[in-house]
């Protein structure tokens, strides 16, 4: 039986974010097969707004902070529920992480660009995150003692 991804996204937005969080889902016409959530934090202050979105398909998973355009992508190209659901799950903690104001954005120049190129680095649940435009990582953080 094929795993229905939309479920699996709606479980996991529901289980880790609040009321804070304003969610809706969006259809991504370039990729009919994926289902994506955009979010937003509900806080007053038009200067504290702060934009992300999560997709999924089968084999992909996507976190992308829209505010400065970086993104971190997962490949799961297995068949069970239970390791994509933890997969997706990763990256929402990382998305809610940056809409509470977790985090620290650097700049560097660009040879390219007129200017600077963002990352984003953020620490939750045990993992360290680094987003940038091109290049994202992940590394698992080593246990306090």
């Amino acid at each position: 039986m094929p795993i229905d991804m939309r479920a699996v996204l709606h479980r996991v937005v529901d289980e880790i974010f609040d009321e804070c969080t304003f969610v809706r889902e969006e259809d991504d016409h370039e990729a009919p097969y994926a289902y994506g959530m955009r979010l937003s934090n509900r806080t007053a202050s038009s200067d504290q707004k702060r934009h992300a979105s999560l997709a999924a398909s089968h084999e992909w998973f996507e976190a992308h902070v829209i505010d400065l355009g970086v993104s971190r992508r997962n490949f799961d190209y297995g068949e069970d529920e239970a390791d994509k659901e933890a997969e997706l799950r990763d990256l929402a903690h990382l998305v809610r992480a940056y809409l509470q104001g977790e985090g620290e954005v650097t700049y560097r120049p660009s040879l390219f660009r007129r200017r600077p190129m963002p990352t984003l680095k953020v620490e939750t649940n045990g993992v360290r995150w680094r987003l940038g435009r091109s290049v994202s990582s992940q590394e698992e953080l080593p246990d306090s003692p």
